[in-house]
C-alpha cells in the first residue's frame, strides 16, 4: 500500500478518472454528485490486511479488495478515529455478511433521476 495512505481505518475519496469508457462512469458520478469524488472506498486497519471494502458496479456489487492506492494524485484520505477498534470490526463484519451481493443500480438511478421508485 502507498505510503500516503494513512494509517488505521481511513476512507479513500477517488478523484481520478479511470481509461474508457470505465472513465465515464467516473466523470458522471462527480457531476451527479457536484463534487471532485466519483467514489469511495473503506479501508481497514492492518489487523484486517488492509482490505478495501465498498460496492462497485465495475466489481458487480459489494466486495473486499485489495487496493494499492498508487495513483498519486487519484485519491484523498481521511482518517476515521476508531481508538477500540469497533468500528472497524463492525465494517468488515457487514462487508462479509453482504459480500458478492449485487450492486444497486436501481438505488444509483433513483438517485441521479429521482424516477424510479423506492422500495419502501
Amino acid at each position: 500500500m502507498d505510503s500516503s495512505v494513512p494509517a488505521g481505518l481511513c476512507m479513500a475519496f477517488y478523484k481520478g478518472t479511470r481509461p474508457m469508457p470505465a472513465g465515464v462512469y467516473n466523470m458522471l458520478g462527480r457531476k451527479l454528485d457536484h463534487g471532485p469524488y466519483s467514489h469511495s472506498e473503506l479501508i481497514l486497519p492492518q489487523s484486517y490486511n488492509r482490505i478495501s471494502c465498498s460496492s462497485s458496479f465495475i466489481d458487480g456489487g459489494v466486495r473486499m479488495k485489495d487496493i494499492g492506492y498508487s495513483s498519486v494524485g487519484a485519491w484523498d484520505f481521511l482518517p476515521i478515529p476508531d481508538p477500540d477498534g469497533n468500528l472497524a470490526g463492525f465494517a468488515y463484519a457487514w462487508t462479509v455478511k453482504y459480500n458478492s451481493c449485487r450492486y444497486d443500480l436501481w438505488g444509483n438511478l433513483r438517485f441521479a433521476t429521482n424516477f424510479v421508485s423506492d422500495d419502501d
